[in-house]
């Protein structure tokens, strides 16, 4: 069973500009000591991650915007291209082959609409040293506004709180391993420190820049309706979501991502509204995964 990283969330300019490879071949990311080396080694294999420039180590991301376009990419081939627009920039979707439930949907959608999109991320770097980044899309369907709205609310909450760790992370001296060590006995949580120390050096981040990428967050939230923050249906979903890996977990078997993806279809909750759910569930402590594609509750 394939070991399934929790989908992160990020803005699309963020996702643009991110250039520093983690994993997949590549040692830069697998400081001794580090949380990315631990998460590293502990996969059977090296999975490729990316540090974003505000410290978010990313090798799946979910994001949700206005689907503008789908085009067709290759004739011969069934290879689609579909571009989904948040409030920032502009993630480029791939779909092909082996992923037909996504070229099915790109086939028959109309744009523009509300979509969600859940996938592996890809940085390209041309000949020419042009960085092209781009999503290999697991799955994608259409969603309600305020599902976006709540997204942007969401991912500028995370957003915020890396900067706020990069912003204390300049302030400190030392190795990676003991800039790591002081930031989680401030009280930052593991996932948003792990990154940190990289994207610091690697983009050579400063209090300017750091404003500059608060003042793309505000602006992004600009957009959302703020007054669907904890609405009834994102909140139904977690709590559904939640109930679900109760309820298959009471059964003596630790839930598998397939066995929570078929109930929750059967309780008629949508596919990528549950990944949300469940990396929600992940982040924030209510369920941990004992072992590779599986789910357990925190007691």
């Amino acid at each position: 069973m394939s070991y399934r990283e929790v989908a992160r969330r990020v803005f699309a300019y963020e996702f643009n500009n991110t250039t520093m490879q983690c994993g997949g071949g590549n040692d830069t990311c697998r400081t001794e000591g580090s949380h990315v080396s631990r998460n590293l080694r502990s996969r059977n294999k090296s999975p490729t991650f990316f540090a974003t420039p505000t410290g978010a180590v990313c090798n799946r991301l979910f994001a949700v915007g206005v689907l503008t376009e789908v085009d067709r990419v290759k004739s011969d081939l069934e290879f689609w291209r579909a571009r989904v627009v948040d409030p920032t920039g502009v993630f480029v979707c791939y779909a092909g082959q082996y992923q037909p439930e996504a070229v099915k949907f790109m086939l028959e959608v109309k744009t523009p609409c509300f979509a969600a999109v859940a996938g592996k991320m890809r940085v390209h770097r041309s000949d020419e040293g042009t960085v092209y980044s781009s999503l290999r899309i697991e799955g994608i369907n259409d969603v309600s506004e305020p599902v976006r709205d709540r997204w942007v609310l969401r991912t500028a909450e995370h957003t915020r709180e890396r900067i706020k760790c990069m912003q204390t992370a300049l302030g400190l001296g030392g190795s990676k391993e003991d800039m790591i060590k002081a930031l989680i006995g401030m009280g930052y949580d593991a996932d948003t420190v792990e990154g940190v120390p990289l994207a610091v050096e690697h983009y050579q981040v400063n209090e300017e820049y750091l404003d500059s990428m608060l003042e793309m967050v505000e602006n992004a939230k600009i957009t959302a309706d703020s007054s669907i923050e904890g609405s009834y249906e994102p909140r139904y979903s977690r709590i559904e979501v939640l109930g679900i890996v109760g309820e298959l977990q009471s059964t003596g078997v630790d839930p598998s991502h397939r066995s929570i993806m078929e109930r929750a279809v059967q309780k008629g909750l949508n596919e990528l509204v549950v990944e949300d759910a469940l990396s929600e569930l992940l982040e924030e402590g209510d369920c941990y995964e004992p072992s590779n594609g599986l789910y357990r509750l925190v007691e």
